[in-house]
Parts: C-alpha cells; structure tokens; sequence
C-alpha cells in the first residue's frame, strides 16, 4: 500500500512510502490424540484440505483494501508431511493463508482415513479478521475429529533472496 507525499512545498522531488499490512488471516494446525484416540498408532497426517473459501481477489493499490469475488467453492490444502498425532500434540509444518471470517470447513487426511467436513470456528479477540494468526488444535477421536482454536503472534521466518535476470 503507497502514498506519496511531497518532501517539500519548493521541490518536486517525491518521497515514496511504502505501508504493509496483513490482508489475509493465517492459519496453522496442530494434531493430538484425544481420550479414544489410540496415541500410540504412530497415525499420521497426510494433508488438510481447507473447503469452500474463495480465492480470486483484487487488491486496490490506493486504498488498501482486498476485495475477494466469486463463489466460495475452492480448496485450500495444506501437506501434513507426515505429522504423527501425539497425545501432547504436533504442530503441522506450513500455513494457509485466506479471507477472513470466523469459521470454516476442514477436511483431513490420517492414516489414509478422511475425516471430512469438521467445522472451525474461531473465537476471541479479533478472531477472523485480517492480520490475525490462528492455530488450529486438530483434536482426533475414534468418531471424528473435534477442531479448537487460539490466537497465536505471527513468527517471523527466515529470509529468502533470489537473482532476478
């Protein structure tokens, strides 16, 4: 998001700035075995599918804002990589990122069982709105999975660099 601002009333040199803020909410998933769940299985998960968000957006460059268009029919899935569900809990490597809200649909992959359609709703301060991590607690049982949520501080990550030719 930019503005410019003249540097001074007898120059025409402009000095740009440059504001960033997080217009998406982000999501991170841990695995645990709850009471019936058998933490000793060594299950594992594969991946979690994220269902009906939409993912078209367009971003207005003066104002900031995000505008998110079209049907909310996509997925979103994010690869397990293996996480193995442990009494304690793990936590998923990666992050999904998308249009805020409160609550949405997940589907997820363990020990080649879907347990599909387990609704997340998320709660507390500023929950659902853009800028704001959640993690998501994937708790399993012998019938199901039972989704909980809190809201945790964005991590930074390591730096990336690339040559442009």
């Amino acid at each position: 998001i930019s503005s410019l601002d003249r540097a001074s009333a007898a120059s025409d040199v402009y000095k740009r700035q440059f504001e960033f803020s997080h217009l998406l909410k982000k999501i991170t998933f841990k695995v645990k075995a709850g009471a019936t769940f058998d933490a000793g299985s060594n299950t594992a998960v594969s991946q979690i599918v994220v269902k009906n968000v939409k993912t078209s957006a367009s971003l207005n460059v003066v104002n900031g804002t995000l505008e998110f268009s079209g049907d909310a029919d996509q997925s979103l899935t994010l690869s397990g990589n293996s996480t193995t569900i442990t009494a304690a809990g793990a936590s998923v490597p990666g992050c999904l990122m998308f249009e805020p809200g409160t609550s949405f649909t997940v589907s997820v992959t363990a020990g080649g069982v879907t347990y599909a359609d387990a609704t997340v709703t998320l709660t507390g301060t500023d929950a659902g709105k853009a800028g704001v991590s959640h993690e998501v607690t994937l708790t399993f049982h012998r019938s199901g999975i039972v989704p909980t949520a809190t809201i945790t501080d964005w991590v930074k990550g390591d730096d990336a660099g690339v040559d442009i030719q």
